[in-house]
């Protein structure tokens, strides 16, 4: 919980964007026990999709470390703190990257059972 407060606004919209990511992924898997190879194909695109939320911690680690740089370079901090302050900032900021990447890990689970479902049901299909 501390990593997600450290990270800030880049954690929600991890966190939306999985849960969306999540959805799509469930659709491909229950798509993939009805028609398998259109549950495969969904399968794909959700297991693309599934990278967005690491995306997002990624972009808010970015973020974090220019606001960080931004507040060090306009002068207002003592130049005594500045390296405590830029390692503590920029170690909040790397905090997005595990929020994000933790976020992906249920999308991306999902979507390659949709994959393995599709093949699978595909291949009994076929062999029938």
């Amino acid at each position: 919980m501390e990593s997600f407060r450290e990270c800030g606004w880049a954690a929600f919209a991890a966190l939306g964007v999985g849960t969306l990511v999540t959805l799509f992924s469930v659709i491909a898997l229950t798509m993939a026990l009805v028609k398998p190879r259109t549950g495969m194909i969904f399968g794909v695109a959700a297991l693309g999709l599934s990278l967005a939320p690491g995306g997002a911690g990624f972009a808010g680690m970015l973020w974090g470390r220019q606001q960080v740089d931004a507040i060090l370079l306009s002068g207002v901090i003592s130049s005594d703190h500045v390296d405590q302050i830029r390692a503590q900032g920029y170690s909040e900021a790397a905090q997005c990257i595990p929020v994000g990447m933790t976020i992906s890990v249920l999308p991306l689970v999902l979507a390659g059972a949709a994959i393995v479902v599709g093949a699978a049901r595909k291949s009994k299909e076929n062999n029938s």
